[in-house]
């Protein structure tokens, strides 16, 4: 009976999340309209994120409580984990369809059904590792600080070593015709980098990806439909020369350090009480901001190393030309964001353009 209830509250408790997460949304997409730049479109993932991600905390908070099933264990663990993702998943669909609604000429959006469905895919993915994660680290507790941050650490090396799988799965993607083989392998060839397969994503007109994913010796070639038929070969090689060198400094791992550390210093600190929560939360977030300041320099330091192969004016007219081409204007997305890993792209181009 309490957990008829319990589920019938719950239903509930999503729907109202969803209503208000579409009010959000909609005033977020209306406040957004005249904004072009690359904080729009980070404003539009971290308000998606946020709002799918508070609703399903709060539903693993129940499911853990144990009012979802009557059963302990396996099976109540997997529901937990399921019916956390799937709040999240519905609560931030609310919010990311709201604002495309309000605002369908965000960067990077040619066609609205089909960006509602690649998020689709990805917030799926992504929610279903959160509480999966969030659900192991709760049972690693049990078992001590060294199981705690081994798994911590397990899990982040899975996910580099997986991202391949993940990005898959979280994207529609095909193998290359020939002809687009053909192209990309000279790409490759001219910029000295080496993968293990290539993928084309299916995606919207103006979702230019060129990403490369996984751990040395497995690593994949994701890159858009619309980037292969929107950029000629100097930009794409350009962009390859780009993520040849983050690949090759290991910044996919670099980039996660500041998330990462301050997650284990907190769980530690929490287990051995050596201090409080509050304060080791504060002592945290200064570790992440401070984390990200050196992981967006770091950034520069990988594009001076692309300039020295491709030229830096040329990898700078390249970032110009894929900003243009997404509808993102470089200028306007000047200002530094303190929880972005990434520096803006316009100062990028000019320290590519001052190190000539």
């Amino acid at each position: 009976m309490v957990t008829a209830v319990t589920w019938f509250l719950l239903v509930i408790f999503v729907a109202v999340s969803a209503i208000c997460s579409l009010g959000v949304g909609y005033l977020y997409g209306r406040f957004s309209q005249n904004r072009s730049d690359e904080t729009a479109a980070r404003w539009t993932n971290i308000l998606t994120g946020a709002t799918g991600f508070l609703a399903g905390v709060a539903t693993w908070v129940v499911g853990n409580a144990g009012f979802l099933t009557p059963a302990d264990g396996l099976l109540d663990t997997l529901v937990t984990i399921l019916a956390s993702a799937g709040a999240a998943i519905v609560v931030a669909v609310a919010t990311i369809t709201a604002i495309l609604h309000a605002n369908p000429g965000l960067p990077g959006v040619d066609h609205v059904p089909t960006v509602r469905r690649h998020y689709l895919r990805y917030l799926t993915v992504l929610f279903v590792l959160v509480f999966l994660l969030a659900s192991g680290i709760l049972t690693a507790l049990e078992g001590g600080p060294v199981g705690l941050v081994l798994l911590v650490l397990g899990f982040w090396g899975v996910a580099w070593a997986g991202a391949p799988l993940l990005s898959g799965l979280s994207s529609r993607t095909r193998r290359p015709t020939d002809d687009e083989r053909m192209r990309i392998d000279s790409l490759l060839e001219s910029v000295d980098l080496s993968v293990r397969g290539v993928r084309v994503i299916e995606a919207d007109d103006k979702y230019l990806a060129v990403e490369l994913s996984g751990a040395p010796g497995g690593r994949f070639l994701f890159v858009s439909s619309s980037a292969l038929e929107t950029f000629d070969d100097e930009t794409l090689r350009a962009l390859l020369a780009a993520r040849r060198e983050q690949a090759a400094y290991y910044e996919a791992i670099v980039s996660m350090v500041p998330y990462i550390a301050p997650l284990i210093w907190v769980l530690l600190a929490v287990f051995f009480e050596v201090i409080s929560i509050l304060p080791a939360i504060l002592v945290a977030i200064v570790a992440v901001v401070i984390g990200l300041a050196g992981v967006r320099r770091f950034r520069y330091y990988t594009d001076a190393r692309a300039g020295e192969t491709v030229g830096s004016e040329t990898l700078a007219d390249a970032f110009e030309r894929a900003a243009a081409a997404a509808g993102v204007d470089v200028e306007d997305g000047s200002r530094q964001n303190l929880i972005s890993r990434r520096p803006p792209l316009g100062e990028r181009v000019d320290r590519l353009r001052d190190n000539q």
